[in-house]
């Protein structure tokens, strides 16, 4: 009879050469974001990065980019972080404002929020960007989970406290 074995990650770490040798190999890859795309040291700051988040190789690659030094998230790891983390994270709005609160699982009582709105945006010179102009209400949200989670719970956020989009501003 023939046992099917469910794939199981190595759990040994790979040494720096090793570790090196697949971030060369992933940055050669045409399916890779162009963010990586022959940066064998930005898969390798993502991937480890990743791994202290609990991500998997991959999830690191399409959730963090590592823009002009610094890391960035994607508003849905930093969504994902908060929540892994044990608190509650609630998010309303549209194309005018985003509003989002966040509960830390250790202090119940407290809410944090934070509103983003369309003038806020204008005032912060961003709504001429193209990806403002097809997306404000995602765009919004993006801003409002980012500021919030800085302000309730930054050790979710493992050190990558920019979304993508705020990175490549400055």
């Amino acid at each position: 009879m023939t046992e099917i074995t469910q794939y199981q990650p190595q759990s040994q770490a790979l040494s720096l050469p090793e570790q090196w040798r697949f971030a060369e190999t992933v940055a050669a890859s045409s399916i890779l974001p162009r963010a990586y795309k022959d940066d064998p040291g930005a898969v390798l700051v993502a991937v480890n990065l990743g791994s202290a988040m609990g991500l998997t190789p991959a999830e690191a690659l399409y959730r963090i980019h590592v823009i002009e030094g610094k890391p960035s998230a994607s508003a849905e790891l930093i969504t994902s972080n908060v929540r892994r983390a044990g608190h509650r994270l609630r998010i309303k709005g549209d194309a005018q404002q985003a509003v989002v609160q966040i509960v830390r699982a250790d202090d119940p009582e407290f809410a944090y929020e934070v509103t983003w709105t369309i003038a806020d945006a204008q005032r912060a010179g961003l709504t001429g960007k193209s990806v403002w102009k097809a997306y404000p209400a995602a765009m919004l949200r993006a801003r409002a989970i980012t500021e919030c989670a800085r302000q309730a719970c930054p050790e979710a956020l493992y050190g990558v406290t920019y979304t993508e989009e705020e990175a490549r501003e400055s």
